[in-house]
């Protein structure tokens, strides 16, 4: 199978324990001996082995916590092993089900690594404009891009490294997690970093345009 572009897709927020049930959650996750922080994993029901995912909550007081929902488009190399359910798929909703409200405000952040059929859609590279002349002949490899009217993604750094392009986007969004759909919100996001990339010499085409053709 060819490997998905998509490294990597965060959702970072606070939790409050008026709204999260801390207890529900120890005794699903069967915690013996009570700790600070806590990692879940979650491996791929569609892609086992090949894609995953984990949750991260840190008990930072006594009132108040952070959790961390990282996706990763690659193979799982860390310690431990998934005993699913829940998969990456629905690790999500099964989160969201310990929280009272569960319409969060998360930090999002996401990359993609695309190989050398792909280049930017930008004049990447291109001469570096200084008054320098030990900097003379320099190249600029890669830009920050601040977007206007999207909040999902506000920024993005696109990046050459060899024959390699690397895509990152950060921004800030809110998300229903029960009602929360991977593959819903993946492909929400690439197609906004699609448009930054060029397959083959020809730029690609979002998901949304092609369902609007049909």
């Amino acid at each position: 199978m060819m490997r998905s572009p998509w490294e990597t897709l965060e959702f970072r927020g606070k939790l409050s324990f008026a709204n999260f049930n801390k207890k529900a959650f120890l005794k699903e996750i069967k915690v013996k001996d009570i700790q600070r922080r806590y990692r879940m994993f979650f491996d791929s029901s569609r892609y086992p082995g090949e894609q995953h995912s984990h949750i991260d909550i840190d008990f930072r007081s006594p009132k108040r916590g952070e959790f961390t929902i990282v996706f990763h488009g690659f193979e799982y190399k860390g310690k431990g092993k998934d005993e699913g359910p829940p998969y990456m798929e629905d690790c999500v909703p099964w989160f969201g089900k310990f929280f009272k409200n569960d319409n969060m405000l998360v930090d999002t952040y996401c990359s993609f690594e695309f190989g050398d059929n792909y280049s930017s859609a930008l004049a990447l590279p291109f001469p570096l404009v200084t008054e320098n002349r030990e900097l003379a002949g320099s190249l600029v490899m890669g830009m920050n891009i601040e977007l206007v009217g999207q909040t999902r993604i506000k920024s993005v750094i696109i990046q050459t490294e060899n024959d390699l392009l690397f895509v990152t986007g950060f921004g800030r969004a809110r998300i229903k997690l029960r009602d929360f759909d991977f593959e819903v919100e993946l492909n929400k996001i690439s197609d906004i970093m699609m448009k930054f990339v060029k397959e083959g010499g020809r730029q690609i085409e979002s998901r949304s345009n092609k369902r609007k053709r049909r």
